[in-house]
């Protein structure tokens, strides 16, 4: 028995053909995300970043990091290139202002229908558009592929998820978890957690992290529609957005001041979810040395909780 892997086609409308004004390197975490946690100088924002790979902490400008080359470009056949980095920089367009209001008035409940359907496409699109959704990807298609191994099907052996192929299912996941993702993002409680004086929230390559205190009996309680699921998002070290559904908590959607626990389970979900750096606006991370070293003690915070 064997499956055809769909053919991939150039008609996902993220794509257009490669303009000649389109940077080589492309951001995968926007620059007006990172400039808040950056520190301004003169045309440009410093930030501090933490390399886990490497262990060391360095100063550069926001233009400079969170990119890479060629990160949303696809070759479609005819010699042609397309991308999807001109859609997604006029998206980051329409998202940095509303961003920036949610930010200034700190009250979600300030939003109109339109910012809020803006800002939940931008938080579905930070799940899929980061390096840790391309990691993901390629894990679960090797489980697959291996379970179908142990029951005899043939699993796309002519056709390697590799290389053009696998760059293409990723950026259609921007796409179509964007259109599954932001409805159920939309629907969510919002409150902001403002952190205690003196303390400061680190952000990472996957902003967008993931805990759950209620153990549902499965085998993991980490997904977007699992009961008990709560939604964490750094919108400057000072604020977290928490989201959550509201059949799962009853609680006031007020605001509320994050504590030193708090604080510090959040920097060590930024930690666990990212694939590589950490970004702060100082050098001091201040986080436990058995997260620098071991990404793996970290359960995604499961039977732990915000609200």
């Amino acid at each position: 028995m064997a499956l055809t892997r769909p053919a991939l086609h150039s008609n996902n409308p993220l794509y257009e053909r490669l303009p000649v004004n389109i940077p080589k390197r492309q951001h995968y975490l926007p620059q007006f995300y990172l400039n808040h946690f950056g520190v301004r100088k003169q045309k440009t924002y410093r930030i501090f970043v933490y390399d886990l790979d490497e262990s060391r902490v360095y100063p550069t400008s926001v233009d400079k990091t969170a990119k890479e080359k060629g990160y949303y470009d696809v070759k479609i056949g005819g010699g042609f290139v397309a991308t999807a980095e001109k859609a997604l920089s006029e998206f980051e367009d329409k998202v940095a202002p509303v961003y920036k209001n949610l930010v200034r008035h700190m009250n979600p409940f300030l939003l109109n229908q339109e910012d809020r359907g803006i800002l939940s496409l931008f938080f579905a699109t930070m799940i899929s558009r980061v390096p840790r959704s391309r990691e993901t990807s390629e894990q679960l298609e090797k489980i697959v592929k291996s379970e179908f191994a142990e029951k005899g099907i043939r699993y796309y052996d002519d056709i390697p998820f590799t290389g053009e192929r696998k760059k293409h299912f990723d950026i259609d996941m921007i796409r179509l978890s964007a259109d599954q993702f932001a409805p159920v993002i939309y629907s969510m409680n919002w409150r902001l957690g403002l952190v205690a004086q003196g303390l400061m929230l680190i952000t990472s390559d996957c902003p967008l992290v993931m805990c759950n205190p209620v153990n549902n009996g499965l085998q993991s309680n980490i997904g977007l529609k699992v009961s008990g699921i709560q939604l964490c998002f750094p919108l400057t070290p000072c604020l977290l957005l928490i989201m959550y559904h509201p059949t799962d908590y009853d609680l006031p959607e007020t605001a509320f001041t994050l504590n030193f626990d708090s604080v510090v389970l959040q920097n060590h979900l930024e930690a666990y979810y990212a694939t590589r750096y950490l970004y702060s606006m100082n050098l001091d991370y201040d986080l436990d040395p058995t997260v620098r070293n071991n990404r793996e003690v970290l359960s995604g915070g499961a039977g732990q909780s915000f609200v």
